[in-house]
């Protein structure tokens, strides 16, 4: 089953606001996403998702975090810190790390590939993902971009949303009051004009 497919992006400067080294040190504006509904048993939601971004989702594309970064690079797995360089075979991998290197040759995207993907299953990809983040097998989320909207958002082993925005737009508003109708509040929040709307 594939879950992801390659996609061209032709002008890669469409995120040129953001700092791929340091993502809070973006030129845009930014919240976190931390959803009420969780209490001692932390997870990331695939429901919650659906309902916040459900109007976009066939817009979101998807790649690595930092400019360069690999798709099979994704989990720690892969790193062999003693020889400094990566391995992306399935020996001597855990359960997490096979899965996902598996996701990827399923799809016939390459380890070393580090542009931009759709997605084609949505909760086969995204419940593998969060089990990743969640069990520290990825240290970083992957990052998800509209471009339509110049907006991108990812993932944090605490089950919330980091958000990135460049403007204020209809779609930005609309994704903050879809997250509060499921009981999502927002956290430190650097744009005045979405303090005032809480």
């Amino acid at each position: 089953m594939k879950a992801l497919r390659k996609i061209g992006i032709h002008n890669e400067n469409i995120f040129n606001w953001l700092n791929y080294d340091f993502l809070p040190d973006s030129q845009g504006f930014k919240f976190e996403m931390h959803n009420l509904n969780i209490l001692d048993d932390v997870k990331l939601d695939y429901d919650a998702f659906q309902s916040i971004f459900e109007e976009v989702i066939d817009e979101i594309i998807i790649k690595p975090p930092f400019r360069d970064e690999e798709w099979g690079g994704f989990c720690l797995d892969t790193w062999d810190f003693v020889n400094d360089r990566v391995d992306y075979s399935l020996t001597n991998k855990c359960e997490l790390t096979s899965k996902y290197l598996n996701m990827l040759i399923n799809s016939d995207i390459e380890p070393q590939y580090n542009g931009y993907c759709e997605c084609l299953n949505w909760k086969y990809f995204l419940n593998l993902i969060f089990d990743c983040i969640l069990s520290n097998s990825a240290p970083y989320s992957l990052l998800f971009f509209v471009p339509k909207y110049d907006f991108v958002f990812y993932f944090h082993h605490t089950s919330s949303i980091g958000f990135l925005y460049k403007e204020l737009n209809e779609c930005v508003l609309e994704i903050i009051e879809r997250a509060k109708k499921v009981n999502f509040e927002l956290k430190y929040v650097n744009d005045e004009r979405v303090i005032m709307l809480q």
